[in-house]
This record gives C-alpha cells, sequence and structure tokens, in this order.
C-alpha cells in the first residue's frame, strides 16, 4: 500500500464570523492547493489558499502564500443551529481541519422573545391614563422582568472597531477565568480602540467566541513570545501587546494605551523582564496605576523589523529590548503595583 502524500494545515473561526486558515503539500511546495469548506458535509464553498501568512514563511511552508480568508453564503447554515465545519483539500480530498460551531445555548431565543415581549407590554402601559392605579406596579414588575431576562442571556459584546489601535493578546487557560478577565478590561475597549486575541493554550477555553462577541480567538500552544506572534498574525491594531493578567485593569490598560506614540514606533516592557542596564539612563518609566500583569508592547512595524522573539517573556523582553537598541527604536520601562491578591467577583 502505498502511503497518503502529507498534508499540513488548520482552520480558525474569527470573531466576524469569517474562516481562515491554511493548507500546505510538503511534496507540492509550490503549488497552490484548492480547499473545499463543508458545513455538516455539505460542501458550502470553495477557494485557492494562497495568501501570504508569515508565520508559515518562517515555519518554513514553502513562500508562505498558502492560507485562505472564507465566508460562508449568507444564512447558511441557519445561525440558531449548531453545526460542524469541515476543511479539505479538493484534489485528495484529506481533511486538514475541523471545527464545531455550537448553536446557541439553551433556551436563550425563547429568553430573548420573552424579554421583548416584557418591554413590549412596558411600552403599552406607559400609554395608559395615569388615573389607572394598577398599572404603575405592573410597569415596574414587568420592567424588571424585562431586565431580568436580558441579563440571562450572559453575552459580553465587545465594541466592534474598524481600525484598532491595539491589539492585546491574552493567554487563557480556562472559560471563567477568561470571561473575568475579559470583564474587567472591557469598559476601556472603546475609547482606546481595542481588540483582544484570546490565545487558548490549553484548549480549554473553546466555549469563548460563543459568550464573547468580537473577540478574536486562536487555540495554540506556546511560549509568550509564540503567542504574541499569533496575535501579530491575527490582529490588526498598530500596536501590540501581551498580558497575561492575573488581576486584571481597565485603567492600567488606559493608562498603558495612553502613553502609545501616536506616530507609533517604541517598545513598552514589564521593568522586571529587563535586565538592570536594559536602555541606559535614557529609558524613560511608565508608572501604571493599578497592576494588568502586561509583559511587552511594541508598534507592528517594529515588530516586524525586529524579527521573530521565543522563550519565555523574560527573555523575549530582553530580547526586544536590545533590538529596540540596535534599531533605534524608544524603549519605556513600565512599573505596576504588585497584586494584592486575586479577587473575583
Amino acid at each position: 500500500m502505498v502511503a497518503a502524500a502529507p498534508l499540513q494545515g488548520d482552520l480558525y473561526q474569527r470573531a466576524d464570523g469569517a474562516f481562515d486558515g491554511w493548507c500546505f503539500a510538503p511534496d507540492r511546495p509550490d503549488e497552490r492547493l484548492v480547499v473545499e469548506v463543508l458545513v455538516n458535509d455539505t460542501v458550502a464553498v470553495s477557494m485557492v489558499a494562497a495568501m501570504f501568512r508569515r508565520d508559515l514563511l518562517l515555519r518554513g511552508c514553502g513562500d508562505g502564500y498558502h492560507g485562505f480568508l472564507v465566508r460562508l453564503p449568507p444564512n447558511f447554515p441557519p445561525a440558531a443551529s449548531e453545526c460542524v465545519i469541515t476543511a479539505r483539500e479538493r484534489r485528495s480530498r484529506r481533511v486538514f481541519g475541523r471545527l464545531l460551531r455550537p448553536g446557541p445555548p439553551p433556551g436563550t431565543a425563547r429568553l430573548a422573545r420573552l424579554a421583548d415581549e416584557a418591554a413590549a407590554l412596558v411600552a403599552a402601559l406607559e400609554r395608559l391614563p395615569a388615573r389607572r392605579g394598577t398599572a404603575a406596579p405592573l410597569r415596574t414588575a414587568l420592567g424588571a422582568l424585562a431586565e431580568e431576562l436580558g441579563a440571562s442571556r450572559r453575552v459580553l459584546w465587545l465594541p466592534p472597531v474598524a481600525a484598532p489601535r491595539l491589539t492585546l493578546a491574552l493567554p487563557v487557560e480556562d472559560t471563567a477565568t477568561a470571561l473575568w478577565q475579559i470583564r474587567a478590561l472591557a469598559p476601556a475597549a472603546a475609547e482606546i480602540g481595542l481588540e483582544i486575541v484570546a490565545v487558548d493554550r490549553s484548549g480549554a477555553a473553546a466555549a469563548l467566541p460563543a459568550l464573547v462577541r468580537n473577540l478574536l480567538y486562536r487555540r495554540a500552544p506556546g511560549d509568550p513570545a509564540a503567542v504574541l506572534e499569533i496575535a501579530a498574525e491575527a490582529g490588526r491594531g498598530a500596536w501590540l501587546a501581551l498580558a497575561d493578567a492575573a488581576e486584571p485593569s481597565a485603567a492600567a490598560l488606559l493608562a498603558l494605551a495612553n502613553a502609545l506614540p501616536a506616530a507609533g514606533r517604541g517598545v513598552f516592557i514589564n521593568a522586571a523582564l529587563l535586565p538592570p542596564a536594559a536602555g541606559g539612563d535614557d529609558a524613560a518609566t511608565l508608572r501604571l496605576p493599578a497592576p494588568l500583569g502586561f509583559g511587552l508592547a511594541c508598534d507592528r512595524g517594529f515588530w516586524r523589523d525586529a524579527g521573530p522573539l521565543e522563550g519565555g517573556a523574560a527573555r523575549a523582553g530582553a530580547a526586544l529590548a536590545l533590538r529596540a537598541h540596535l534599531l533605534g527604536a524608544p524603549l519605556w520601562r513600565v512599573l505596576e503595583p504588585v497584586p494584592r491578591g486575586i479577587v473575583r467577583p
């Protein structure tokens, strides 16, 4: 029996509902492969995997032009249904990526309908003559019911940002902790122009995309440098930042964002990750008002010029500080208060 030709690839779902991924055949490194995306075993769309991805070039996948981006046809499948999304190469019919797109939690549609009906009744009661004394308490009760039903849906909406200023890479280990971290940072999102890339290193936070709208989710193990590389590929922000927030703070995130130069160019590194002499005496200092669990940040152009990093946060920070010195980029030391303990709601 002849062994099947090797095939490499992956498939991801984006926060906007589209899918991206890559497909590469090591035995055909110069060929642009045709990819089919199936919904519950039915071919929905096909495309040529020919988009450039820097991560593919760095890992030795030909010239790096093996990525793709695809959107499913409107209303296929219905938004309310659970479905399996599969990616395969057309020629060999070999599957290289598969995702489960969950439907809404049980009862979500019914709760939404009840909340809307309660709100409509409140509006109708507002139009009743004031002399009907029973209207006021009934209106209050229905209003409370509508608010409670709406809250029971428990979906967090991050503001959509057309041109993000900051892409924040947030390594996550489980759904509950990640939700708590994102909720703490969300109040600053609109003012900053923030997008969050949640990098699930354990695979235990796969429910996040269904619970947080406009969140970029990636599942990939790796060290902090690899997490920031994933965020750079997935996000669009002019600045890239890494935060492993044990005790996150919207105020600290705002302070960091306000210190980023409007024109870009620069490197911010947690002082705890810097060698004593890094940056010399000319390095500026930024003090955050609250803990953020901040690691490092740099503008996208510098990240591209500095080249790939590797290793833990301390190693990556030292390497980034050295490259800032060599490339003539400004360097800021970031000081943040030491957390006094984790207090979760």
